[in-house]
C-alpha cells in the first residue's frame, strides 16, 4: 500500500511538472485535434465541426439540443458511431483550447486508492494563451461570444423565475 501512494506521489508530482512546461496532458479525444510531441494539431475534418457548433451558438443563436441534432441530420458522429450528445457539444463550447488557450490542473485524483477524481475550481486551473502548443480552431472574439451566451441562459435556467420556459408550450410545468 506504500508502495502505491509513493508511485500516485510521483505521478502526481510528474503531472505538475509537465503542467508547469505547458505539456498538454489527457486523453487523446479532443475534437478537432490530434495529440503530437506534448501539444496539439488540428485535424481539419473535425475542426470544421467544431467551427460550425460555435458558429450555429454564438451567430445563428441555436440551442445545443438543436445543434447535436443538425449535426447528426449532417452525419456527424462520436467516436463509437452515435449521434453527439448535449454533453459533448456542451464540452466543445466550454473548452478553451478551442480559443488557443492552454488549460491543465482541471482535475484531481483524491485518494490513490480509488478512482474518484475531484473537479477543481476554475481559479485553480492553469490558463494562458499558447498558439504554438494549442493552435486556435475558432477566434477568441467567437469563443468569448459563445461563452456569454451559454452563461446568460444557464443563468436564466436556474434563475428563480422559470416563466419564459415553462410558458414555452401550452402544458409546459404541468407534470
Amino acid at each position: 500500500q506504500d508502495e502505491s501512494r509513493k508511485i500516485s506521489d510521483r505521478v502526481s508530482w510528474g503531472f505538475q511538472k509537465s503542467i508547469a512546461r505547458g505539456v498538454v496532458l489527457g486523453n487523446n479525444c479532443i475534437w478537432g485535434y490530434r495529440k503530437e510531441n506534448g501539444g496539439l494539431t488540428i485535424v481539419e475534418e473535425e475542426a470544421e465541426m467544431v467551427r460550425k457548433i460555435f458558429d450555429l451558438y454564438a451567430n445563428e443563436n441555436m440551442g445545443i439540443r438543436a445543434i447535436a441534432k443538425l449535426l447528426a441530420e449532417m452525419g456527424y458522429r462520436n467516436t463509437s458511431g452515435k449521434p453527439l450528445t448535449f454533453s459533448t457539444v456542451k464540452g466543445i463550447l466550454v473548452n478553451p483550447k478551442y480559443k488557443g488557450f492552454y488549460c491543465g490542473n482541471k482535475t484531481h485524483k483524491i485518494d490513490f486508492r480509488h478512482d474518484d477524481i475531484k473537479y477543481l475550481p476554475k481559479d485553480e486551473w492553469v490558463v494562458y494563451e499558447d498558439n504554438e502548443k494549442v493552435p486556435p480552431i475558432v477566434s477568441p472574439e467567437l469563443w468569448d461570444r459563445a461563452n456569454k451566451k451559454l452563461k446568460e441562459r444557464s443563468a436564466k435556467m436556474i434563475s428563480s423565475d422559470k416563466t419564459s420556459y415553462q410558458n414555452k408550450y401550452l402544458y409546459s410545468g404541468k407534470i
